[in-house]
């Protein structure tokens, strides 16, 4: 009889703990998914990945342009800035289009590697290092490959994120 009542002891109390532990458990896993899910770090991976890819693809935009349709590449040129670049690429884009037109030649952009260097969520700025190679097709005579390194300094706008500086890093 005793060990009839030490097991039925024994049932109760795993009755008891088992549904405790699976509780425990279950909160436990709760906290960590709310945890993940709401981790300032997750959200400024995702904001670097975001001005990573804008930057590529503003310094393409920046270095791509073909003598033939200036206006739609000085116009892309202004859609990838903001501030002083953006007011300076604006205010003389007539300029840049007549000395352009005049060269008579074509540029193509690639992306060769890129990193954000720092990134400031309080101002919304970044500072992305690119490595870009451009290819220079004249009207006549044989194309020309060139290896760039760039710093843009980005901002972000209503728009996303956009270059408010670009400068040559010599190597």
């Amino acid at each position: 009889m005793a060990r009839v009542n030490t097991q039925r002891t024994v049932l109760v109390a795993l009755a008891v703990v088992v549904p405790i532990l699976a509780a425990l458990a279950v909160g436990l896993a709760g906290f960590r998914w709310y945890s993940a899910a709401h981790d300032e770090s997750l959200a400024q991976a995702q904001q670097r990945e975001t001005v990573l890819r804008q930057a590529e693809q503003a310094a393409i935009n920046l270095n791509t342009l073909d003598y033939r349709n200036v206006e739609q590449g000085l116009k892309l040129w202004q859609r990838s800035t903001t501030g002083a670049l953006h007011d300076e690429l604006s205010s003389n884009a007539k300029r840049y289009a007549q000395v352009i037109g005049q060269g008579k030649v074509k540029t193509q952009a690639e992306v060769k590697g890129s990193a954000v260097k720092r990134l400031n969520p309080a101002s919304q700025t970044a500072v992305v290092l690119i490595g870009i190679d451009v290819t220079v097709i004249p009207d006549s005579g044989k194309p020309t490959a060139k290896r760039e390194r760039l710093r843009l300094t980005m901002s972000n706008t209503p728009q996303g994120w956009k270059a408010s500086r670009v400068q040559a890093i010599q190597a």
